[in-house]
């Protein structure tokens, strides 16, 4: 695959024509799907935390809804879009580049990834390494898309006169390393959140977990109700190898937002007593 002259140029006012490409490539009905999920996490706060999980997971959903809405409105959408809808046109052109290009098969894993929150940046950030090259005047194949044996390979193969060389990109996830995935914390914030929303007061809630957060629904809601226990007795309780221990707070603590560091010293310090 080569990059013409002005080939990943996006003209502002080209951008509904891009979008419209990449809904028929990818399929309307699956991002309308997508959007009707998120709006029933968000449904009466029943899930905030998932909600915010697959807005970050998925940096396509706001802006399309955006765009979605504004198209039922304007007939010049470039005219009235938002930053972050030209910021999704861009990369959504980058897309349709290279979906032009490749094969059938290419075009079907492309879509597969695209459509998978849990792949999408990482296609976002291979897309930017690819166009890096291409911009650069290499030839760039997209071996792991167009290899159809099915075994792992590496991303792109790049080729610029007698230079040639295998691409292979890696983008550190926040869940890499740790003992406890964003997906659990998120289930069990959830459940935690369900429960505790209509208590009275505010609570610094602390967990001493030897195990793994489960992902299991109903063991989630079981620990959720366990931390409301330690509310009302306002005393330690162990439920399941967790020890809850439960700080009040004042009503009108002004936390805006707090990162802990596992390793910077016990959570007591930060909490006041």
């Amino acid at each position: 695959m080569k990059l013409l002259p002005g080939e990943n140029m996006l003209l502002e006012r080209n951008m509904g024509k891009e979008i419209e490409s990449f809904l028929r490539k990818t399929g309307e009905a699956n991002w309308v799907k997508r959007l009707k999920q998120q709006a029933n996490l968000e449904k009466n706060g029943k899930k905030p935390f998932a909600s915010k999980l697959m807005q970050n997971k998925n940096p396509f959903l706001l802006p399309m809804k955006e765009y979605l809405n504004q198209r039922m409105i304007f007939k010049d959408i470039w005219k009235h879009s938002s930053p972050r809808v030209k910021w999704m046109a861009q990369k959504i052109a980058s897309f349709n580049t290279i979906h032009e290009k490749v094969g059938d098969g290419a075009r079907r894993k492309l879509n597969s990834r695209i459509l998978d929150d849990n792949h999408l940046r990482s296609l976002l950030f291979e897309i930017k390494v690819a166009f890096h090259f291409l911009s650069k005047g290499y030839e760039v194949e997209f071996h792991d898309y167009e290899n159809e044996t099915g075994l792992k390979t590496f991303d792109f193969l790049i080729k610029k006169e007698a230079l040639e060389g295998e691409v292979e990109c890696k983008k550190i996830t926040t869940d890499l390393g740790k003992m406890i995935h964003s997906d659990s914390v998120v289930s069990f914030s959830d459940e935690i959140y369900a429960v505790l929303k209509q208590s009275p007061g505010n609570y610094a809630v602390v967990l001493d977990c030897s195990c793994r957060l489960p992902k299991d629904t109903e063991k989630n809601r079981r620990i959720a109700k366990a931390v409301n226990a330690a509310i009302e007795k306002k005393e330690p309780i162990v439920f399941e190898n967790m020890k809850m221990e439960v700080f009040s707070l004042p009503d009108r603590l002004p936390i805006v937002r707090t990162q802990v560091d596992a390793y910077s010293g016990p959570v007591r310090q930060l909490i006041p007593t």
